[in-house]
């Protein structure tokens, strides 16, 4: 649904989301879903990109420019940066002709923001609107430019929030300043629709005969430790791996990378890279024909996981790592799978053996009721200051 596919209305939230897919971009499709079944008058601003495809029962106005892709080196960096800085402008201009209740931004950014955030202040004073973000990874380690400088930007970013939704509390101190308040909310269940029966032959090009199959899904970037899983296939002969997802942006490892360590190492056969979007309607077959999905991600990762809720919709265990956070925290406390130390192709090595000989048991039910959309909708509702209305049929 468009803008121009419905009657003008104002929306309770808006919900900005500059990028067009992959895990914020699906987060926000979510939370909007979620928000307009509960009634509440719910619009995004995207991309022109956002979910290409996807039909979506809420408004959406495609008119952002997509995030820069292709070249490399200084000019994308140059690029990059001026989409950084403007596009939150065109935010701002939205805002004030579309005056909406509250704004909730996709994802917390603190990048360029001296350059950008006074308007959004000025708005929040003047308009009254409540600003808010999903702050997925609230540890802001990652710098642009020297440490005054990113300093600064952090700190300008949050001025201009009232509230910021987590996964899980409690939050490191001083993570967040005095003056935006915290809630934590799950992540929910994302769609897989006509899994693959497991007990039926493999019949798709996606996984190689025989053999048992993990799965890592979603972007191809290094801190999914993707090389030292195909290192741990010369453990396991009777294993194969499939690496399914669009190369990330920026200085990551080619997918050339991987198939050379994977010819190197002798396990070229076993190891299958399809370097590019899945489509919707392909989700489910790679889900479907896995085993198990591997989220190993690096020890600086400490948010949730999208491709955690594709395979806890397949019922598929997963290999987990990552720094402290809510994915090792819902892994372990449901059964979802096995947790192990990051970066480390032995804790891999020993993860994937205890997966194959002694699995935790899962509590899908448990889980499930847990990682509701509703209940992160609901979150949002009340840090907004949204009351219950009517919800749509």
């Amino acid at each position: 649904m468009s803008a121009s596919g419905e009657a003008a209305q104002r929306a309770a939230v808006a919900i900005y989301c500059p990028l067009g897919h992959g895990g914020l971009a699906e987060h926000a499709h979510y939370q909007a879903r979620a928000l307009h079944e509960l009634g509440v008058p719910v619009r995004v601003l995207a991309s022109r990109d956002f979910l290409l495809g996807r039909d979506v029962s809420y408004a959406v106005d495609r008119v952002l420019p997509p995030a820069p892709s292709g070249e490399r080196g200084l000019l994308r960096k140059i690029r990059h940066a001026a989409w950084l800085a403007t596009v939150p402008w065109r935010l701002a201009l939205w805002i004030a002709r579309n005056r909406p209740e509250s704004v909730l931004l996709a994802s917390y950014s603190e990048y360029l923001s001296p350059l950008w955030i006074w308007p959004h202040r000025a708005l929040r004073r003047r308009l009254g609107i409540r600003y808010g973000a999903n702050l997925h990874d609230p540890v802001r380690d990652f710098r642009l430019g020297p440490e005054w400088w990113h300093k600064l930007s952090v700190r300008l970013a949050f001025t201009g929030l009232d509230y910021v939704i987590v996964h899980e509390m409690p939050l490191p101190p001083g993570t967040v300043p005095r003056g935006v308040s915290v809630h934590a909310a799950p992540v929910g269940l994302y769609d897989v629709t006509h899994v693959h029966d497991s007990s039926a032959p493999r019949r798709s090009a996606h996984a190689s005969e025989g053999g048992k199959v993990l799965l890592s899904f979603g972007h191809i970037r290094d801190n999914k430790n993707i090389d030292l899983l195909v290192e741990a296939l010369t453990k396991f002969p009777e294993l194969r791996l499939v690496v399914a997802g669009p190369p990330a942006a920026g200085r990551q490892r080619p997918e050339v990378f991987y198939r050379d360590l994977a010819q190197r190492l002798g396990v070229g056969k076993r190891f299958r890279l399809i370097a590019q979007f899945v489509a919707d309607e392909d989700v489910a077959d790679y889900f479907g024909e896995a085993d198990w999905v591997a989220v190993t991600y690096s020890a600086s990762f400490r948010s949730q996981s999208g491709v955690l809720n594709l395979a806890a919709r397949a019922q598929k265990q997963v290999i987990a790592s990552s720094g402290p956070g809510p994915l090792r925290s819902v892994v372990e406390r449901f059964g979802l799978g096995v947790f192990v130390e990051p970066d480390s192709l032995d804790s891999i090595v020993r993860g994937l053996r205890e997966l194959m000989d002694r699995p935790p048991v899962p509590d899908w039910e448990g889980y499930r009721h847990y990682a509701s959309w509703e209940t992160n909708a609901r979150t949002i509702m009340a840090a907004a200051g949204i009351r219950d209305l009517v919800p749509h049929e």
